[in-house]
């Protein structure tokens, strides 16, 4: 087979210093935006979500008209558990800004999440109209489609996201299994190889891609 064994080695970045100078940023100056911004980020990577609340909060109230506050604010809201906070952020980044597309999207995943496909539908059709080249909510949409089994629509979707980012394997696959559940095992097969040469070694479907692929040939 193709597929390496082991875990792939993973490096955390030190934060503290880039943390300590901020914090004395905010100590001398405790109005600056893109600081309120920077530490909110820091304290999110760090997973203190509330902490960025904190900075995301106070850097809405200097910079009322910017929507990047809400929306981040958003995703801490989301990572605490507090899905309806987090869904009114995204809804006010959305009206601040209508030409940007990921408080869309963002409104997509969480109404995925919370069962409503429909409603997930639009909001990432949505995003796709404000910019095109937005590749997330056609892969959301893609994969939406394929658990509805309406294999033609998530293709397409699949499609767009490869026209834009042709290395991108994890699209292949699902676009794979999708031609492949529809009858098209050719397709199928084209995708899920092209899919194994792209990866890296340790992917974590690998083996199940060779699989796959051995079930699809033996039925050619």
């Amino acid at each position: 087979g193709r597929c390496a064994t082991g875990l792939p080695d993973y490096f955390l970045a030190d934060l503290d210093g880039a943390s300590a100078d901020l914090d004395e940023a905010l100590r001398w100056n405790p109005s600056l935006f893109v600081a309120r911004m920077n530490r909110g980020f820091l304290r999110s990577l760090r997973n203190d979500h509330s902490g960025a609340v904190d900075d995301f909060s106070r850097a809405a109230e200097i910079d009322p008209t910017h929507h990047l506050p809400r929306f981040n604010r958003g995703v801490e809201f989301n990572s605490l558990g507090k899905t309806a906070q987090a869904m009114e952020e995204f809804r006010a980044a959305a009206t601040l800004a209508p030409t940007r597309p990921e408080p869309h999207r963002s409104i997509g995943d969480l109404l995925s999440a919370q069962g409503d496909v429909d409603g997930a539908i639009a909001a990432w059709s949505e995003a796709i109209r404000v910019d095109p080249k937005y590749v997330e909510p056609y892969a959301n949409r893609g994969n939406a489609y394929a658990r509805r089994g309406e294999h033609a629509p998530a293709i397409a979707d699949y499609a767009v996201v490869l026209s834009i980012e042709p290395a991108n394997y994890l699209v292949m696959l699902y676009r794979g299994v999708e031609y492949a559940r529809s009858g098209r095992n050719p397709a199928a097969i084209a995708d899920l190889e092209r899919a194994l040469t792209i990866a890296p070694a340790d992917w974590v479907y690998c083996a199940n891609v060779e699989q796959t692929l051995k079930q699809l040939l033996g039925s050619e």
